[in-house]
């Protein structure tokens, strides 16, 4: 396992092959992963135990360290599937990109703090999330973080990200309204709507770039 977190750091930092860095990462995971599920006598927690052995997964992997949060190392092809944005468009980037506005804002701090106390609040949890599309539309995902430490005070988030039709923990609705498209409008603190469903476009004509605004004007 160990020589996989190496080979790992020597792919990323010296070879500059992020994909094949990151599967090394991945594999030494699932080596953690089943030791830890032999003491305990439970299931490896994985994407494909979680969405499902032939789910297609988006992966984004950002890094992190004490002076740059959030950066995107590595994207494969499926986020294009999922939200719309070509790999290249991300790779370099803050992962706010496909973040709602007013979650994006506080993203780092969140980052930020798991940085400094090792405290696993969110990770290896299955959520129901709301993500931005590339047009900048609410979409429905459940997304899974994984958390590789490494040399030099850096740590690599791995997101595994599935398009989600529905909440499962959300109120029950009315049968008359079960086959009615469900849609979302995302406000910050203040009131003002950041983010809006796509279906409220077509509905409503609320298009996503009417929220596209700096939080300078108000």
């Amino acid at each position: 396992m160990k020589f996989l977190y190496r080979y790992g750091n020597f792919l990323l930092h010296i070879i500059h092959n992020e994909y094949d860095a990151m599967e090394s990462y991945r594999r030494a995971q699932t080596i953690y992963q089943n030791k830890i599920s032999k003491k305990g006598n439970a299931m490896p927690i994985n994407e494909q135990t979680i969405f499902g052995e032939n789910s297609a997964s988006a992966i984004v992997i950002i890094s992190a360290t004490s002076s740059r949060i959030g950066t995107v190392i590595h994207a494969n092809e499926d986020i294009e599937t999922v939200l719309g944005f070509k790999r290249q468009e991300l790779i370099g980037r803050n992962v706010t990109q496909i973040i709602p506005r007013p979650i994006a804002k506080v993203h780092d701090k969140l980052v930020q703090r798991y940085f400094e106390t090792a405290k696993p609040n969110v990770i290896e949890i299955k959520r129901n999330l709301l993500a931005s599309n590339k047009e900048g539309y609410l979409k429905e995902i459940e997304l899974i973080v994984k958390v590789f430490p490494q040399v030099n005070e850096k740590i690599v988030f791995v997101g595994f990200i599935q398009r989600h039709d529905r909440f499962e923990d959300m109120e029950h609705v009315k049968p008359e309204f079960e086959k009615l498209d469900k849609n979302y409008i995302l406000t910050d603190v203040d009131g003002n709507i950041t983010n809006v469903t796509e279906g409220l476009n077509y509905e409503l004509g609320l298009n996503a770039k009417f929220f596209q605004y700096t939080d300078s004007i108000f």
